[in-house]
């Protein structure tokens, strides 16, 4: 019940800067979102791999409601992959993904996220990343 105000908190603008404002607020979403673009999560991903820590990637915004955001959530993760690779970071992360970001609740959902999802797992494949599926809930599995 309280995820549909969730989902609608999050894709406020006004939302977004009040929450990343707030004091506190920064320190907390920093241990679990390592940043907003491929450039700001890359180096987070180096300096945890030099600790010699494992890490995994998820890119966030599960609330998909067109076959555009459904395209540009594969871009988003083949980007990813595509600078993971070019750092040598393949098989020191692996990846969550949850099939509904690719278009899975969509009208043929389930041919647009394997056809989405697919090139994912590939290009993951190629350099040694795992990739795990994730689910929001038993309906998504």
């Amino acid at each position: 019940m309280l995820g549909p105000v969730i989902l609608a908190a999050s894709r406020s603008d006004r939302m977004r800067r009040f929450v990343s404002a707030a004091p506190g607020t920064k320190q907390v979403v920093a241990r679990f979102i390592a940043g907003e673009s491929v450039d700001q999560v890359v180096p987070v991903v180096q300096d945890a791999v030099a600790k010699g820590l494992e890490v995994t990637l998820d890119v966030v915004g599960e609330d998909i409601t067109t076959r555009e955001q459904a395209f540009a959530a594969r871009d988003a993760y083949l980007e990813l992959i595509e600078h993971l690779k070019e750092l040598d970071l393949g098989t020191k992360a692996e990846m969550s993904i949850k099939l509904s970001m690719f278009g899975q609740a969509l009208e043929g959902g389930h041919e647009l996220a394997l056809a989405n999802v697919r090139p994912v797992v590939e290009a993951a494949a190629a350099i040694g990343t795992t990739v795990t599926l994730d689910a929001e809930d038993h309906t998504t599995l």
